[in-house]
């Protein structure tokens, strides 16, 4: 319930010296491993649109991923980042 504000605060004081964002989601629940960007508990529509007011020129990167899950991980934040939120 607090994760948009707390992102806002993180951006707020972080982004003068951020040099690239992380596209990885947060595990729903806690215990289990990460997620691919889309799968799990992040306030998607409030991440990217930090990282749009704040980062946009940063590279965005993404890692530990299973191979099949690439694809669709690029294509989530691609679409996020270039499309607009849902």
């Amino acid at each position: 319930p607090e994760m948009e504000r707390t992102l806002t605060e993180a951006f707020d004081l972080l982004a003068p010296d951020v040099a690239m964002v992380h596209a990885k989601d947060l595990a729903d629940p806690p215990l289990r491993p990460s997620q691919a960007a889309g799968k799990g508990a992040l306030d998607w529509d409030a991440y990217c649109s930090l990282i749009l007011r704040h980062c946009k020129d940063v590279p965005v990167i993404l890692h530990n991923l299973n191979e099949n899950e690439v694809p669709a991980s690029v294509s989530f934040v691609k679409d996020r980042l270039t499309n607009g939120l849902s």
